[in-house]
């Protein structure tokens, strides 16, 4: 082990530091690329300001961020990657075995879970994100056109979505859902659409249905919703 550096440790074989300050490598071949840098692993390697824990795991030159877990990367400056195979980007964070966080920034959290472009998210086990300023959530969503967010998937149904309070409530309180409002002098504020599924060739596009709850007797049990105008 070799740490030549002030204030720099180095324990393992082949473990250096070197010339580097302030660096701490432990494991067999880890390594440091910069000041006050924490490599921890067999063959761990990581720049100046970063941290690297885990076998393999590695921070790219002038990171300053985080790659834990073995075989975990950080390509790019200021990232977190964390988990078995995790890679991130610049600004970028990947949470979980094999979650991969490329666009700058963007977040992927889950087993799988993959960011291809800018600005993306993706939460959930394969969900996927391959465009711009767009959001997938849920098992292996995927988005598939830019500023666009996907809850679901044909094999992984969301039917039902509550606001407010939650799916139930002892006082439940009425919520809003807002088009963007004008700011300035004579600004016109944004539209505020509803629209029923696509169909395709002959297929017809599917309804808009409003629903209310009529009171029933006396009790516990929710009441139950009908049709009150269809579109």
């Amino acid at each position: 082990a070799s740490a030549s550096g002030s204030g720099s440790t180095a324990i393992g074989t082949s473990a250096s530091t070197g010339a580097f300050n302030s660096t701490t490598v432990i494991g067999s071949s880890a390594v440091t690329s910069g000041s006050a840098a924490v490599a921890v692993g067999d063959s761990a390697s990581a720049s100046g300001s970063s941290v690297a824990i885990g076998s393999s795991a590695t921070t790219a030159s002038g990171s300053s961020g985080v790659a834990v877990g073995a075989s975990s990367s950080l390509t790019g400056a200021a990232g977190t990657a964390i988990g078995t195979s995790a890679t991130a980007a610049n600004s970028a964070v990947a949470l979980g075995t094999s979650a991969s966080a490329a666009g700058t920034p963007s977040i992927a959290i889950g087993s799988s879970a993959s960011v291809t472009t800018g600005t993306g998210i993706a939460i959930g086990g394969s969900a996927l994100v391959a465009f711009t300023n767009s959001i997938a959530l849920g098992y292996g969503s995927v988005t598939d056109a830019t500023n666009q967010m996907v809850v679901g998937t044909t094999t992984n149904v969301i039917s039902d979505i509550f606001f407010g309070q939650g799916a139930y409530a002892n006082s439940p309180t009425a919520y809003t859902i807002n088009g963007t409002a004008g700011r300035g002098t004579n600004i016109t504020g944004g539209a505020l659409q509803f629209a029923g599924g696509q169909g395709t060739g002959s297929g017809l596009g599917g309804s808009i249905l409003f629903k209310t709850a009529s009171a029933g007797l006396t009790g516990t049990s929710l009441n139950s919703l009908s049709t009150r105008m269809t579109i």
